[in-house]
Formats: C-alpha cells, structure tokens, sequence
C-alpha cells in the first residue's frame, strides 16, 4: 500500500494530520511575527540600544519557552487537578504527565507558545530604552507563565 492509499484508507489520521499541519503552520507565522516585532523596535530606538532590544525579543521567545513549558501551558490548559478548581489548571506541569499522546499536543502546545511569546514581544517594543534588562526579563517570565 502507497503512502497516498494509506491516507485515504484512515480519514480520522489524514485529519489528524491536517490539523497538526494547520496548527503548525499558524504557529510558524505568529513566531515570524518576533522578526518584525524585532526589526521595528530596532528602528525605532537609539542605534547603540538596537543589541540590547534584540536580545530582549531573542530571550522573550527562549525564556517564554521554557516559562511556557513549565507554568504557562499547565496553567492555561492543564485539568483542575486535586481540588473543585474549573478556574486554572493545575495538573501537567513540565509536561511531566503522560497525557501528551493525544492528537496533536505538541502541536498545539508550539501554536499557544507562538501567542505567548508574541504578547511578550509587543511589550518591549513599548518599554524599550524605557526599562531595566533584569525586570524586563521578570515581565516575560510574569506573562509567559501566568
């Protein structure tokens, strides 16, 4: 059986499929998003604070990764984990659980993060040559994670 017939044999998998191509693929032009972000706050600000608003969009995508991973998506979509809680998730957290094997978490998770670091991002833009390095990063980690 060719890979074409496969697909049209299982159209629950070739969804599956198209859903973690759509999600991937809106999460790769939300992330592209950073470089625009990046090249107008670069233009928009003195040319010797140009490196430091680079860095910070460059650690708003890292440190909201690993913030995201570790909090923010737990927070966001984890279940309400030992108490009657239906306001935040409270299970998941470090993706430690074994859950992650339903369609298209990942892709899901990279879609979210996309957001989250994108929020960060437009911030700076604001406070740039406005803020201190060490609470810039202390607002990323608030608004990635919570």
């Amino acid at each position: 059986m060719s890979d074409s017939e496969a697909w049209t044999a299982d159209p629950v998998k070739l969804a599956s499929a198209l859903d973690a191509l759509w999600l991937l693929l809106g999460a790769y032009l939300v992330f592209f998003m950073q470089a625009g972000f990046a090249m107008l706050e670069a233009g928009s600000v003195r040319v010797k604070n140009t490196k430091n608003i680079l860095l910070k969009n460059s650690l708003d995508a890292c440190l909201g990764a690993i913030v995201w991973w570790a909090i923010g998506y737990p927070l966001a979509y984890g279940e309400s984990g030992p108490g009657d809680n239906e306001f935040i998730g409270g299970t998941n957290f470090f993706m430690s659980e074994k859950k992650q094997s339903k369609d298209n978490f990942y892709a899901g998770w990279m879609f979210q993060w996309a957001f989250a670091a994108a929020a960060a991002t437009i911030v700076s833009g604001a406070v740039a040559e406005r803020c201190d390095f060490r609470a810039y990063l202390i607002y990323t980690t608030m608004i990635t994670g919570f």
